[in-house]
């Protein structure tokens, strides 16, 4: 295993064998200050790293040293599945050991507990909020009581476009709809279903283009909080564009989740509607060559 160590302080997560700090220390003996410290966790304490310390596999470490390096100490063990958090007023200062995921998500254990958290960042050696998680990277994290973080793999997001809609001056039709008269006003509803066991906020995009292949409309939106329940449908509703050309006018639309990071989770390209001609009543001319009086 190989980490990037930037000059000065680094907050790192250790995650080769138990051995000694001389043997882990190694290839970066040279660069070192001599500032290591191990941070337990459990006492909420510093402790001093010497040659002798064992190192503790999946601990977090600050390794201050004089210039960028690399820092290789062999084959990573197994990671621990979770972590046990402390309601002290100084926090708690641990690694993050699930995948790249929203923090939503992988506070998801802890939600009830949660009060704050900040990423370290090594470059800038300051701690950041980070909306989006960082694998290996430690973590000062804040709970109202004990708990345990368990590491969740990102959960597989699923939800469905439930409905779709064409309204075109007052009147509704579903998607696809046929025999829409020309010059109409045109306006898309869909709604999307949160096929998930937890609340979620859903997204959509969707674009429309008439027959010609022009773009009439192109309309993308969050909703806005309370978010969807587990099973709830929520309706989007797009803005108003003109339906003044005969043939099939195509939607291609897709509905998203996570924010942070969007997926789409659902997805309609195919024909919004067929629009007929109007019909333009003929006049022809005619004369009267003669009558009779009755």
């Amino acid at each position: 295993m190989s980490v990037v160590l930037k000059a000065g302080g680094n907050f790192v997560v250790y995650t080769g064998k138990a051995q000694s700090a001389g043997d882990a220390f190694a290839s970066i003996m040279s660069y070192l200050t001599g500032a290591v410290y191990y941070w337990n966790n459990v006492t909420g304490l510093y402790e001093q790293v010497i040659t002798t310390t064992l190192m503790v596999p999946y601990g977090v470490y600050w390794i201050e040293v004089t210039q960028d390096c690399t820092w290789t100490y062999g084959a990573d063990m197994t990671a621990p599945t979770s972590v046990q958090l402390y309601s002290r007023g100084a926090g708690n200062i641990v690694p993050y050991l699930g995948p790249a995921q929203s923090a939503q998500d992988a506070f998801a254990s802890i939600v009830a507990y949660l009060t704050l958290y900040y990423y370290f960042n090594n470059v800038t050696k300051a701690w950041e909020f980070t909306p989006t998680m960082v694998p290996l990277g430690v973590y000062w994290v804040k709970v109202s009581q004990n708990c345990v973080w368990s590491f969740a793999a990102p959960p597989v997001l699923k939800g469905t476009i439930s409905r779709k809609e064409l309204e075109y001056n007052g009147s509704r039709a579903s998607i696809p709809a046929s025999n829409i008269p020309q010059n109409k006003s045109g306006l898309v509803h869909i709604w999307g279903r949160n096929d998930m066991s937890t609340t979620q906020r859903m997204g959509i995009y969707w674009i429309v283009k008439d027959p010609a292949g022009a773009v009439v409309e192109e309309y993308s939106a969050w909703e806005l909080w309370p978010y969807t329940g587990a099973g709830v449908e929520h309706e989007f509703i797009g803005g108003r564009f003109n339906l003044d050309k005969a043939g099939t006018y195509t939607i291609n639309a897709g509905l998203l989740m996570n924010a942070d990071a969007p997926v789409y989770v659902d997805i309609y390209y195919g024909n919004l509607c067929t629009v007929v001609a109007e019909l333009v009543p003929a006049v022809s001319e005619f004369a009267v060559s003669s009558f009779s009086k009755v």
